[in-house]
């Protein structure tokens, strides 16, 4: 068994006296902090729950704390933030020193990975997740993450000054891997503080929110350049070893180091006085603008904080409420009611199924609306508000009554005609066709394919048709017996065995096709066809990244945007979904995980949008919600790829939600809508749309 030791170093950089054992436990991490005069000491071992103990009452006991290691510490507020790992994710401790003290349950991140640093800020402490490239603001109120923005991605740890934060990260380039400095909030361009030699010399912990490393020097100095220095990183002023070393670092076996004015400490294990202080003499970094550290701008007027949907510019960068999906004040929701007892159709309890399309050019909407075990009805709701600020009530669709029609698959509005996707008495799919004057329609037609993958509206007036994808075919579908449906055998395209397929309107009149199959060599891969309406379907190159990316058993959809990111829902076997995106970095393509709900239970792509909007339950003081995020996916380099508060509560749970895929304009901009009875007792069931809009970084 091992042990912690606690020896207490002066700041004349002699030790006060022997080391003394505060805890026998084999220690795999310990970490120290000290928050409001009060110096911490966080240690645990494999597979067990940390402690925390104070430093200068090393004969009390230690606080037993409910998460593993590693930890990061913070402070946040007056108090000490340890955050380490729990079966549900990330969760911190906030701990006050006072006699007695009794450690509260830990406050549970529910669906974050574990943090890679933290850090004091203003208003509370800031947890950088490298890998996204995200930061998460905790308040010291409440303790809670209540916010998040994109923070540099990569390799990289927060420094601190108590009120604002930097962030130092690794970057490579074509000739050098380089340690850069930029701030967490703000517009500066990075600054460079040196070259990688070894990251060894960058693991030295952070003394109390000033970092200290070794780098290669890229000073003037022609008799530095080239040599490895130490540099002490602050926020607002840097200093950098008197000495530099053209062999390496003289200090291999160090594993600590301390700033004391114009010294730093050097803790060196191995030696016959273990450790070995060993101080290394400092000076001032000349900066080219000495009242401008780093070359950053400090609006004095501006404390930086975290966004919040207020139409106030939080982070001082100039822009309001960037980096966030708000619901918009003043024109939060449009909202129409049915006129009809859907009750009253012979179902005692609920409609069983809801299906939506958005109409083209029409500025409504249209529900089918299963009623019954075996009918549908159908409802519209038109989007021009009344002079009372409401929408007018919804309507019947005329003759779209169908019996005979089960399980729905998809609906859709083309032209002036509807089309239901529904399984027949004997279980298999048919295309149901519906027109204000139901006479010279198809009859409930067949669908010529055993499994239907995906279908979308394809043509509209004066030709209405519908896409319907099968794992060997494509079929065009028309309402008018007149005029046959036409068939796209996907074989001779070489594409075979398909097991999924995604539609996505990338032109007025042309739709782009996403099959997941496997290729000649029974490998994984996405191919494409563009297809015109009336003309004949083509191929579409997509790049090997994206072509054979990893994950790709299930539905990618492309955006109707060229170039912008690819959007996949994936679907879990503990019944939540989990979103991807697959960016561009460079010339290259990597999924980015959306993070959005604690336990995200529906997710959708409105494509045109540009938006991913995700629902899941909220607890919405003491009463179960449904929570919805939105996260904008419109751009690559500056993705915010999280979504930590929902943009939108709603009591209870909707019965049906959904997005428009269809063009954005005035009627459709709110683009996410959904429907709830008005109350318990209530059949009248009322459509609801909310504006949500994003603003990128």
């Amino acid at each position: 068994a091992g042990s912690v030791w606690l020896r207490v170093l002066d700041f004349d950089g002699t030790f006060s006296g022997p080391a003394e054992a505060v805890a026998e436990v084999n220690a795999a991490w310990v970490s120290a902090l000290t928050v409001d005069g009060i110096p911490w000491i966080v240690y645990g071992a494999e597979d067990e729950n940390l402690f925390a103990l104070k430093a200068d009452e090393p004969e009390a006991p230690a606080l037993a704390l409910s998460v593993g290691g590693p930890p990061q510490l913070a402070q946040l507020g007056r108090q000490l933030m340890v955050i380490g790992a729990s079966p549900n994710g990330p969760a911190w401790h906030r701990l006050t020193g006072e006699p007695g003290e009794i450690v509260a349950d830990a406050i549970v991140g529910g669906g974050l990975p574990q943090p890679s640093s933290a850090a004091q800020v203003s208003g509370g402490a800031l947890m950088h997740f490298q890998g996204p490239g995200q930061c998460v603001f905790v308040d010291d109120g409440s303790g809670r993450a209540i916010g998040n923005f994109p923070c540099q991605p990569g390799n990289g740890r927060l420094l601190t000054d108590g009120a604002r934060a930097l962030i130092s990260y690794e970057e490579s380039t074509d000739a050098n891997d380089q340690i850069r400095l930029l701030p967490t909030f703000g517009d500066d361009s990075s600054f460079r503080l040196g070259n990688l030699q070894d990251r060894e010399l960058l693991r030295f912990a952070n003394d109390n929110g000033v970092r200290p490393m070794g780098v290669l020097s890229t000073s003037a100095d022609i008799d530095r350049q080239g040599n490895l220095e130490l540099l002490i990183v602050e926020p607002e002023r840097m200093w950098r070893s008197v000495e530099s070393w053209p062999v390496g670092w003289p200090h291999p076996t160090a594993r600590a180091i301390v700033a004391r004015d114009q010294e730093a400490l050097v803790l060196v294990f191995g030696t016959d006085d273990d450790p070995a202080v060993v101080p290394v003499p400092l000076q001032p970094f000349e900066f080219a603008d000495m009242n401008k550290p780093y070359g950053f701008t400090i609006d004095e007027s501006c404390v930086p904080d975290v966004e919040v949907c207020d139409g106030v510019d939080q982070d001082c960068d100039g822009l309001v409420d960037n980096g966030l999906c708000c619901n918009i004040p003043g024109e939060a929701e449009s909202v129409g009611f049915s006129v009809r007892d859907l009750g009253g159709l012979g179902n005692e309890d609920l409609p069983l199924q809801w299906l939506m399309s958005d109409v083209r050019g029409n500025g409504a909407y249209h529900f089918a609306v299963r009623v019954a075990d075996d009918r549908w009805i159908g409802l519209q709701q038109r989007m021009w508000r009344q002079q009372n600020g409401r929408l007018p009530d919804m309507l019947d669709l005329p003759n779209f009554d169908f019996q005979g029609a089960y399980e729905g698959f998809a609906f859709h509005a083309v032209g002036g005609h509807n089309g239901l996707i529904a399984r027949d008495g004997e279980g298999a799919w048919r295309m149901f066709w519906n027109y204000r004057n139901n006479d010279n329609l198809k009859p409930p037609q067949p669908i010529d394919c055993d499994r239907v993958l995906t279908s979308e509206t394809f043509s509209h007036d004066p030709d209405n048709s519908i896409l319907v994808v099968c794992p060997d075919k494509v079929i065009v579908m028309h309402p008018l017996p007149g005029r046959a449906d036409e068939i796209i055998e996907l074989e001779p395209l070489e594409i075979s065995n398909v097991t999924w397929a995604t539609v996505s309107q990338t032109g007025e009149n042309t739709r782009t096709l996403l099959f997941g199959h496997l290729s000649s060599l029974g490998t994984p891969r996405i191919s494409a066809l563009s297809l015109p309406v009336g003309g004949r379907a083509r191929p579409v190159d997509l790049p090997d990244d994206v072509a054979e990316a990893e994950g790709i058993d299930q539905p990618v959809t492309r955006s109707p945007i060229f170039g912008r990111p690819y959007v996949q829902i994936r679907n879990e076997e503990d019944g939540t979904v989990r979103v991807r995106a697959l960016v561009r970095r460079g010339a290259d393509w990597e999924w980015v995980e959306l993070l959005s709900a604690p336990a995200p239970m529906k997710a959708r792509f409105a494509q045109t949008a540009s938006k991913v909007v995700v629902s899941g339950p909220v607890d919405n003081g003491g009463v179960l919600a449904t929570g919805f995020w939105f996260i904008d996916i419109a751009d690559h380099d500056e993705l915010n790829a999280w979504s930590t508060e929902p943009a939108v509560v709603w009591p209870g749970e909707p019965l049906h939600w959904d997005v428009t895929r269809g063009p954005l304009n005035d009627f459709y901009r709110d683009y996410f809508a959904f429907i709830d009875p008005p109350n318990e007792d209530s059949r009248l069931f009322r459509f609801m749309s909310r504006r949500v809009e994003c603003n990128l970084r």
